[in-house]
């Protein structure tokens, strides 16, 4: 048999010849049939308490955090959201789509900021740099492109000689950029030289 012994730090520990100790959790809030269609991305607004997430169903959702309550439905993707990165400094999120097409969202008000056409193939994954005055993503030929969050000018276009970029993120200080390709190679970038 098994003692258990809850702790102030809502641990659970369980005593049996052994001393083990589990972390205990559950679950706080679930928002069943969130989209219409699979979700495959999310990223969490500290700075304004949101959820957002992006589906296939091609929409983008903006929700409460602390209780999911859905705050806003942003429509205006072609195809379905790929990828959603909250704006670390601003209440802004943006999403990439296969429409080939970045958006930027309020999140306050879920109204349409920016739409950056990225050209055919050239937006899977999107990031914000930590200081948001830029927004990296990720395309299907390879390349990194680095947009001015500002105006949606493109900035810079980075060539990691590989195939499908599937994630971007920028480091902490924002002068690196890494990026993953579906062949299993990372490259870093330098982008403050």
């Amino acid at each position: 048999g098994f003692d258990l012994v809850f702790s102030v730090h809502r641990t659970l520990k369980a005593i049996a010849g052994q001393f083990q100790e589990l972390i205990m959790y559950c679950v706080k809030q679930k928002a069943e049939n969130a989209h219409e269609d699979g979700i495959w991305s999310l990223s969490w607004s500290e700075r304004s308490d949101r959820i957002v997430t992006g589906s296939v169903d091609e929409s983008v959702k903006i929700w409460r955090a602390s209780t999911l309550e859905l705050m806003h439905t942003c429509t205006g993707h072609g195809l379905g959201v790929v990828s959603v990165a909250a704006d670390p400094v601003s209440d802004s999120v943006a999403s990439s789509s296969l429409d080939s097409h970045i958006r930027v969202w309020n999140t306050e008000t879920g109204a349409s900021i920016r739409d950056i056409d990225c050209g055919p193939l050239e937006c899977w994954s999107v990031a914000y740099s930590p200081e948001g005055r830029f927004i990296a993503s990720g395309s299907q030929t390879g390349n990194v492109n680095v947009w001015n969050a500002g105006s949606g000018e493109k900035a810079m276009s980075l060539e990691p000689r590989g195939k499908f970029i599937m994630s971007v993120a920028f480091s902490s200080s924002g002068n690196l950029l890494a990026c993953g390709a579906m062949d299993g190679a990372v490259s870093v970038f330098d982008i403050a030289s």
